[in-house]
């Protein structure tokens, strides 16, 4: 077996040409023969026009990201998803920079409780399991947990069911102003856009928008991997162990070193 090249990473491979076909790349593009990765991108530029070039390269950047999550946390994410998710960043809901429907993360303001949310899910057992982290203004830890879905999972559910998690929690608790961040940039655009959304995931939602009505400001906000892997251990190590688990103003010793250099970096 040969060395894998990057057009065969982004073009040739038949994921990254069913992600391609989703995200509706024309079809001179898809089946290109150019030989290599910087004659395929040249070939694009001088072929679309910029919004359609534009689209074309948030696309490889899902292609890659879809790729990274396959590899390094053994999650798939079907081709529509992610062509989705391309879709959603190029529009605009969500940037690099954090302008749109989605923003960073950054500290609550006073009287705030910030939930971190996160939903694992595994093709193989069709199981899945969320992880959620509670601080105050301060940055402590108000709670923190970890629990199995008992019903028939997917992807988007685990999330859907992670944000749930998380406004049950704060009304359980009381706080009435809570900002809630996941990883999840489909889960969050469609949770912050107050458009009505009949979609499947939308009706999973459903309960998520419902129960904020009770909060005197509720806000949902995107947050990347690295800032959410407190959450995001949280729900990998339920997964693994099929064990639930809670804490009050705590967490347990398998985060205790995240917590801390998260503490020191904010």
């Amino acid at each position: 077996m040969g060395v894998e090249t990057m057009t065969h990473v982004f073009r040739d491979c038949a994921k990254a040409k069913e992600i391609l076909t989703a995200s509706d790349i024309p079809f001179m593009i898809r089946d290109s023969t150019s030989d290599g990765i910087k004659d395929w991108i040249l070939e694009a530029k001088t072929s679309l026009d910029n919004a359609g070039f534009t689209n074309f390269m948030v696309v490889l950047w899902g292609i890659w990201n879809s790729r990274n999550s396959k590899v390094f946390d053994n999650e798939t994410c079907s081709a529509r998803a992610t062509a989705e998710k391309a879709k959603a960043l190029n529009a605009g809901n969500i940037d690099r920079s954090g302008r749109g429907l989605a923003r960073l993360r950054k500290k609550p303001g006073p009287r705030v409780i910030k939930i971190n949310v996160n939903g694992a899910y595994n093709e193989t057992t069709g199981r899945g399991a969320i992880g959620i982290i509670a601080r105050d203004w301060n940055g402590d830890i108000q709670a923190s947990g970890a629990k199995m879905i008992q019903s028939p999972c997917s992807p988007n559910l685990a999330e859907a069911e992670a944000f749930l998690a998380g406004v049950v929690l704060a009304t359980a608790k009381g706080w009435k102003q809570v900002v809630l961040e996941g990883d999840a940039i489909e889960i969050v655009n469609r949770l912050a856009n107050s458009i009505l959304d009949f979609s499947a995931l939308g009706t999973q939602l459903k309960p998520v928008r419902e129960a904020t009505k009770n909060f005197i400001f509720s806000s949902f906000l995107y947050v990347n991997r690295i800032g959410n892997k407190i959450a995001h251990e949280l729900a990998h190590w339920a997964l693994g162990n099929s064990h639930d688990m809670s804490f009050e103003a705590d967490y347990p010793d398998l985060i205790r070193g995240l917590v801390v250099n998260d503490s020191l970096n904010n």
